[in-house]
């Protein structure tokens, strides 16, 4: 299948793509920006390939052009099975499909699908068309191989393996599965599932074996029990006999400890009483010293703010005669800046004045620039047309011509060797003729047919044998395909034909020339915007740019003038801008303010408090204070002594000892009774328990004989199966071994000499080996090298089915390559351009720069021209 015309219209973003022409193989760079439709492009390769044109599904709809109510159309052109089929589909609105395929026919409607869809089948295996179709991000999983009908059926063609059978194993030509095989592996499969565990009927002998093990293990844990509890209450009761024994001597000596204890409590109330009044008198004594350190600290307070009143008043006058001086420079400041602002004001009106002029005599200099290029595009437009119509002519039509003429001159050359050949000497009077044409009287004459010779009035008639006539076939076949080729392409001779193909494959090299120049051109314009520009109303000015320009230039620098001029006025205004004078006099009034009021306020408290107690009564009470409370600290300290003596607490703390052994014995004794209860009630229930172990004990041992019977069954079985299957894996390794060396010779460059790579049961690639043999699962590989490994397994797919010319589909791939493995990939990829069509979609057309002999295309250049 070789794709060779292909045509969008309004399908998503795209409005218009066509690119014809397209060669049989080679590496294909179609680039342009984000969301300009580069993934649109495989979209509508594969709606037009699969999807019925009748279709309402959501993803069809999906690719109607937004706020646009056209039916989306793609027409694709295929050389398919030998022959050149065109395929038109037409959706949503006005649902159309046609299909033309030469020799067969023409279609439509649903006749057009369904006739499509058996053509395509029967010559393309859609398997292998999925795993080379990559969208962006179809990449993520990797390929399981297995899947792939043509390349399995490459595999086993080259090694001699039929093919992959159940549960992912290979099976050899001469070893298929026969009645001894699956006798083997259902006798497995009785003990093992496929994972290799044990089976339900195999774990129950398992189970049953372990079940039988504990019922014996807990009858023994019963009797053992029953042992434990009668002696548990011989213990018990031996316990309870003790305890009531030494109850009664603990009780007494708990009664006297108590006696002791309330009599140290009495002297620590004491105690507690006179911590109390010391503490009453301690406050008395620091209120009557904090009543005479308020006295003194008033005193000393009015003093200090009369002294205060009197500093503030005196710095007033200087404070306000700067206030003065400064508002009277501020008057002169602002005066110089209002001049400055309407001379900058002038200024900016001359600039835009000029800026305007300026930008006019551009305009009107671009208009002439694009005038130019229109004309310059106009021509490059009028020589593709003149190059598109020079005809095709492909290199294998010259090949044939050259095998057709090598053919003729073969067969002549080798039917001269074989004929018999006629040597005439005569005098020269002797009158000769060959097939009724006079002679010379000396010659040498091929007998290719047969031949009258007259010598005089004698006729000789010499008739070749049958090697002449078969070489003279050869030679007729031959000439006679030479005129079928002739007819066919219309060349007279191989030159013929080598001119023409030397002129379209000039054509073909200045189109891309032409197109390349076009692109230059325009740069970032489209033909729209050129137009849309040149039909502008035009700008006139009288002066030329660079006079236009001369005067933006002055009237920028006076404009620099008059802002320097501002500004300066600015700053000067600024320094004052915070009146620090006036701030400096207003917060002087307002601090001389708050200090009159308090020194007032301070006046008024000490008037207050001159019938209150004087400064010597204060100090007298303070005097009378510490006495009293020098009395009770005293009283504390005797009663302190008494109470250390008594020690309260080791008191409470025997007490509390000899009440909780009291009460340890007596629960003791209560707790003994309901235990013994408790083990007797147990001993009764357990009647029987020896007997029930000797039984359970009986049943494990047979439970274990038969275990072991279909344990050694078992281990028979497994041997058996594991043989056969390591002689399947051994059988799968060759049918792998194919991929793995095509995969490993195409990853060369990529990942180094001497890697391998290894595939599981179901063909999945697993792990990566390296030349020293380290092993590594492809998951744990980067990013970059995973992407890359998918597609160099994409390539060694391709590789080994070339007889099923799939092109090869990559959106916007290598996006996480260095430079290095870029050239290395670069590498690959032209190796595989040179077998097939390599389709390749990006917004980085520089990850392909080492890619040699790929054919650039950028999307929007598509979108505007044939090629």
């Amino acid at each position: 299948m070789l794709i060779t015309d292909i045509e969008i219209r309004d399908f998503k973003t795209i409005r218009h793509l066509r690119w014809s022409n397209i060669p049989d193989h080679g590496v294909f760079v179609i680039h342009g920006d984000n969301e300009q439709g580069k993934s649109t492009v495989l979209e509508a390769i594969a709606q037009v390939l699969h999807t019925k044109h009748s279709s309402r599904a959501q993803a069809v709809k999906d690719t109607q052009p937004l706020g646009s109510d056209v039916g989306p159309q793609v027409t694709v052109n295929l050389t398919l099975g030998g022959k050149n089929v065109r395929l038109f589909k037409q959706w949503l609105k006005t649902p159309r499909a046609e299909l033309t395929i030469s020799g067969d026919g023409s279609y439509t409607g649903g006749d057009a699908e369904q006739r499509f869809e058996e053509f395509f089948h029967k010559h393309v295996d859609q398997t292998l068309f999925t795993a080379l179709y990559n969208r962006q991000g179809s990449m993520v999983h990797p390929l399981v191989l297995g899947g792939i009908t043509s390349l399995t059926q490459a595999l086993a063609e080259a090694s001699g393996v039929s093919g992959i059978g159940d549960g992912g194993h290979t099976q050899t030509r001469d070893a298929e599965a026969g009645p001894l095989l699956a006798r083997i592996i259902g006798e497995y499969h009785k003990y093992y599932t496929q994972r290799g565990k044990p089976t339900k009927q195999f774990q129950a002998h398992h189970d049953r074996v372990a079940a039988a093990t504990q019922a014996a293990q807990d009858a023994a844990s019963r009797l053992e029990e029953l042992r434990h509890h009668v002696a548990e209450v011989e213990r018990i009761a031996t316990a309870r006999v003790a305890a009531e024994r030494e109850l009664p001597g603990l009780r007494e000596i708990r009664d006297a400890c108590h006696e002791d204890y309330e009599a140290a409590r009495q002297i620590q109330h004491q105690a507690e009483q006179l911590d109390r009044d010391q503490e009453l008198a301690r406050v008395r004594l620091q209120a009557a010293e904090a009543a005479l350190a308020k006295r003194l600290e008033l005193v000393e307070n009015e003093r200090a703010g009369r002294e205060r009143v009197d500093k503030l008043e005196a710095a007033l006058v200087d404070l306000r005669q700067a206030a003065e001086a400064e508002d009277e420079r501020s008057a002169t400041l602002t005066a110089a800046r209002a001049a400055a602002v309407a001379a900058e004001k002038q200024a900016h009106d001359a600039v835009r004045a000029a800026t305007a002029t300026r930008d006019a005599a551009a305009s009107q200099q671009r208009r002439a620039e694009l005038e130019k290029l229109r004309r310059a595009l106009d021509d490059i437009a009028a020589q593709r047309r003149t190059l598109v119509a020079v005809p095709k002519v492909a290199a294998a039509t010259v090949t044939q011509y050259e095998t057709a003429e090598s053919a003729v001159r073969l067969a002549r050359h080798t039917h001269e060797l074989r004929a018999p050949k006629l040597a005439v000497q005569a005098p020269a009077a002797t009158k000769l003729t060959l097939n009724g044409e006079p002679a010379d009287a000396e010659f040498e004459h091929v007998v290719a047919d047969t031949t009258t010779l007259t010598v005089g009035d004698v006729t000789i008639t010499i008739t070749p044998g049958a090697g002449d006539t078969e070489t003279h076939d050869a030679v007729a076949q031959a000439e006679a395909d030479l005129a079928d080729l002739i007819a066919k392409h219309g060349f007279a001779t191989l030159a013929e034909a080598r001119a023409a193909r030397t002129a379209y494959t000039e054509a073909q090299s200045t189109l891309k020339l032409l197109a390349t120049q076009h692109d230059v051109l325009l740069g970032e314009l489209s033909l729209d915007e050129l137009d849309a520009a040149l039909d502008a109303e035009p700008v006139e000015v009288d002066v030329t740019l660079a006079e236009a320009e001369a005067a933006v230039t002055s009237a920028s620098q006076a404009l620099a003038a008059a802002v320097a001029d501002r500004e300066q006025a600015d700053v000067a205004l600024v320094s004052l801008a915070d009146r620090p004078a006036a701030q400096a006099l207003a917060v002087h009034e307002a601090v001389l303010a708050d200090a009159r009021e308090a020194a007032r306020v301070t006046t008024e408290q000490l008037e207050r408090v001159v019938d209150s107690p004087s400064l010597d009564e204060l100090r007298a009470d303070c005097v009378t204070e510490r006495a009293a409370l020098d009395e009770v600290t005293a009283a504390r300290d005797e009663i302190a002594e008494q109470l250390k003596q008594a020690a309260p607490i080791a008191k409470k703390q025997l007490y509390e000892a000899a009440q909780a052994h009291v009460e340890y014995l007596e629960n003791h004794v209560r707790d003994a009774a309901t235990s013994i209860a408790e083990h007797r009630s147990y001993i009764e229930a357990s009647v029987g328990a020896a007997e029930d172990h000797d039984r359970l004990q009986a049943e494990k041992i047979s439970a274990e004989r038969r275990l072991a019977a279909e344990t050694r069954r078992a281990q028979a079985a497994k041997l058996l199966y594991e043989t056969v299957v390591r002689h399947q894996r051994a059988a799968h390794a060759r049918y792998a071994q194919p991929f793995v060396d095509e995969l490993s010779r195409l990853a060369q460059p990529v990942f180094g000499s001497g890697v391998q790579f290894v595939l599981d049961d179901t063909l999945k690639l697993t792990q990566r080996v390296s030349a020293v043999g380290e092993h590594m699962n492809v998951r744990q590989l980067s990013g970059g090298a995973q992407e890359q490994l998918e597609i160099l397994t994409r390539f060694a797919i391709a590789s080994l089915v070339s007889d099923a010319q799939v092109p090869v589909f990559f959106d916007d791939v290598l996006g996480s390559s260095d430079a290095r493995r870029l050239m290395a990939m670069g590498a690959v990829f032209a190796e595989m351009g040179k077998q097939r069509q390599v389709f390749v979609l990006t917004c980085a057309p520089e990850r392909y720069a080492a890619v040699s002999g790929r054919v650039e295309r950028p999307l929007r250049g598509l979108q505007l021209f044939d090629d």
